[in-house]
């Protein structure tokens, strides 16, 4: 039989009030993907990079599963965090450092693009020296738990959920990223940190490690591209110490800085397919939670089921409360096995023995 022929059939089933039912796990399978701006970006700038990064999912993921929509939350609300950083640079500017002005202004205005000389580059420097302290509070600022909140609601769909985070949003990303690995488990308890379904990719990123130290337990669900000629991140580096430049990249007169998230980084093909590629990867590799609740049958053997296409992945819940995950089961072997007349016939002789498994519950 034809998949197209499968596919009407389990469409079929799929929607039939006796066998299935909306739940969060039929979700398993969509991509939802979070925006973390820098710490100085503008409203304006934020909603246009927000288009720009809808335009490359559109681009590189037709009808695969992302969200038409990029989620997110402008986190340049605080105006004691602002100040306090308006504050280092007015005294800098009031010492009469050499291109302090100039530089300062345009890196709290998010205009790079004439940074480009050793002395401005000094000037930088030493004003992220002073703000390094607050770049750490900022982690347990309102925006940040504001933004926690909103990935939380977006996980509780069981939808796969990758941030996106350029420059100083980096920071707040790498702290709500550690503590949902640490604590959050989603709308039928299944820890996220057994069953990752959270992502990111860190973009001109100026923290020492991307993911922090849930990085090291799934090394997957973290994607980095940062500009060999980005010099905002050059000067951290030097001055804080971040991760290595890890892109090789050509210098653009429309943004000097090599620092620009739309010109340097979502725009050029080199950098976006890049990207795209990263997030893909992420993507593929997380591990859906428990799907067995995806549809409810009627069977003398399994109480419920669940696939996923993505991971091929067939969950079964069988009578007696038990729930074994077998492993590179495809979609046609799926769709013939839930349209089949006899499930507990079709799993004897075609599943069970064949595939690969593990109990999960």
């Amino acid at each position: 039989m034809k998949l197209s022929m499968l596919t009407t059939i389990i469409i079929i089933i799929t929607f039939s009030s006796s066998h299935s039912f909306a739940i969060c796990e039929n979700n398993i399978d969509n991509t939802k993907t979070y925006y973390i701006n820098g710490m100085f970006t503008t409203v304006d700038d934020y909603f246009a990079n927000k288009s720009i990064i809808s335009e490359l999912l559109d681009n590189y993921f037709p009808d695969q599963g992302f969200s038409k929509h990029v989620y997110g939350s402008h986190n340049n609300k605080n105006e004691k965090l602002l100040y306090q950083a308006a504050e280092v640079a007015r005294q800098k500017i009031e010492d009469n450092v050499q291109h302090a002005k100039e530089v300062l202004i345009s890196f709290l205005n998010n205009e790079t693009s004439n940074i480009n000389s050793d002395a401005e580059l000094d000037v930088l420097k030493s004003y992220l020296q002073d703000i390094s302290r607050i770049y750490k509070i900022t982690l347990s600022e309102s925006d940040t738990l504001s933004a926690e909140n909103e990935i939380i609601d977006l996980l509780n769909t069981c939808s796969r959920v990758i941030l996106i985070t350029h420059s100083q949003g980096n920071f707040y990303g790498n702290a709500i990223y550690t503590n949902l690995y640490a604590n959050y488990k989603n709308v039928r308890g299944y820890s996220i940190a057994k069953f990752p379904m959270l992502g990111m990719m860190q973009i001109a990123s100026p923290v020492q490690v991307p993911g922090g130290s849930i990085a090291q337990l799934h090394p997957d669900m973290i994607g980095h591209l940062t500009n060999d000629n980005d010099l905002i991140m050059k000067a951290v580096r030097e001055t804080l110490g971040a991760v290595e430049s890890n892109f090789s990249s050509s210098i653009t007169i429309k943004d000097l800085s090599g620092h620009s998230l739309n010109t340097s980084y979502l725009t050029p093909p080199e950098q976006s397919s890049e990207i795209a590629g990263q997030i893909d990867r992420i993507r593929l590799r997380m591990i859906p939670y428990p799907m067995q609740h995806q549809n409810s049958i009627s069977s003398s053997a399994f109480a419920s089921l669940g696939h996923s296409t993505i991971n091929k992945l067939l969950d079964l819940k069988f009578t007696d409360g038990s729930v074994y995950r077998y492993s590179d089961v495809s979609d046609i072997e799926f769709l013939s096995f839930i349209s089949s007349a006899s499930l507990g016939l079709y799993f004897n002789e075609n599943i069970k023995n064949i595939y690969q498994y593990s109990k999960i519950h």
